[in-house]
């Protein structure tokens, strides 16, 4: 009797786990069926979300050549009216016109000033639009570096003793480099200004042009309120103001700056201590040539 009892119990027990894992085999069919809709749902998700992102994708670049048209035909339009009416307001300054009083002469020079930084605006439009497009032009000859940098920083001498800013030059003799003049120089004064502009009344700059191995390397630090740490590494987005000091400009001069150098295959960065001094680097390789 114990032994058929057993055996009863023995059979149940298999019986019981037959069941079990028949049961635990269906929960496991059944998790692996709503894994494989899951998974084809999240592929069918994804190939939707992937439509969409390729859409919004063109939809932005149409919108930025539309925004890099617009601004190069604004640009152009903008650039004639605007070099008649400076060269007009100075034949009037010069008593071309007929003799004006010093009233007058106060008003046609804020005139003249306040064209000058809408043409600068233009030119700065034109530039981006160009960089954007990829349509900006290398014209590259022999240069004497040195020479190129006395001639900017001379434009810019009344600015510095204006603001009474004590200037350090250290500028080495360096042989002629392949570089766009224009361009460079654009480059150099956008830099030379900049730092103007932040330097504070009797303030110092200090403007560097040295022989860097197989780069020349030019450096401008002046004293000033500095770049927040948070602000650095946006200091060459385009329209980015990165100090809470309202002062004049496009906001265009350093991104500009940036694609210049960069056209040229150099580099060019920023370093900075808030409230004491800021200072741009850029280097350019000695070995560019025309063409190249």
């Amino acid at each position: 009797m114990n032994n058929k009892n057993t055996e009863i119990d023995i059979t149940n027990v298999q019986e019981d786990r037959h069941i079990v894992l028949a049961s635990e085999i269906q929960s496991l069919k059944k998790e692996l069926e709503d894994s494989e809709w899951a998974s084809k749902k999240t592929n069918e998700g994804i190939k939707i979300l992937y439509k969409e992102l390729e859409k919004k994708n063109n939809e932005i670049r149409h919108l930025d050549q539309l925004k890099t048209h617009f601004m190069d035909t604004v640009s152009h339009e903008f650039k004639n009216p605007l070099f008649i009416i400076r060269e007009s307001l100075t034949i009037m300054l010069d008593d071309t016109t007929g003799q004006i009083n010093e009233e007058q002469k106060t008003m046609l020079n804020m005139s003249i000033s306040t064209v000058n930084r809408l043409m600068r605006l233009v030119y700065d439009l034109l530039d981006i639009s160009k960089i954007e497009s990829g349509k900006m032009e290398m014209k590259r000859s022999q240069i004497d570096m040195p020479a190129l940098l006395e001639e900017n920083i001379k434009t810019y001498e009344k600015q510095f003793t204006k603001k009474n800013i004590s200037l350090t030059k250290n500028i080495a003799k360096l042989e002629p480099i392949w570089i766009d003049k224009d361009k460079i120089s654009q480059a150099v004064i956008n830099l030379i200004s900049n730092a103007i502009k932040y330097t504070p009344e009797k303030g110092s700059a200090n403007i560097t042009l040295e022989d860097a191995g197989e780069n020349i390397k030019f450096e401008i630090q002046n004293s000033g309120p500095g770049i927040p740490p948070e602000s650095i590494n946006k200091i060459f987005d385009k329209f980015e103001r990165v100090t809470a000091e309202k002062q004049e400009g496009t906001g265009l001069g350093l991104p500009i700056t940036k694609e210049i150098i960069e056209l040229h295959r150099g580099k060019i960065w920023v370093e900075s201590k808030p409230e004491q001094w800021t200072k741009f680097s850029f280097t350019l390789p000695k070995d560019l040539r025309a063409g190249r």
